[in-house]
């Protein structure tokens, strides 16, 4: 699922409810529709936007940073660490997470 189609879109776990259903022995398959069902509880949950956008913050910009960067006060020794991180975070293309 996750290489997608030749032409580049990706396929849906609907997509594949035929194979999935068809894994399990004759005696034990579970009903299609109970599985579509259930996959589409778990979509409208939020789980997974129906428009397959994820949901996040956007990127840092270099407009941005530089705006950020000045505004950090580099003379003390935490604003030094603070405008190094950021500038390194940024080169890296790290998340924000990543530099704690």
């Amino acid at each position: 699922m996750e290489s997608g189609k030749k032409d580049g879109s990706q396929y849906s776990l609907l997509a594949y409810l035929s194979r999935i259903v068809t894994w399990y022995p004759t005696g034990e398959r579970p009903d299609g529709s109970l599985v579509r069902q259930m996959i589409e509880a778990y979509r409208l949950k939020g789980y997974i936007p129906a428009d397959g956008e994820r949901d996040q913050a956007a990127g840092l910009t270099l407009f941005y940073l530089v705006q950020v960067l000045d505004e950090i006060d580099e003379t003390t020794r935490i604003g030094r660490r603070d405008a190094a991180l950021l500038a390194v975070a940024y080169g890296k293309l790290s998340r924000g997470i990543e530099g704690a």
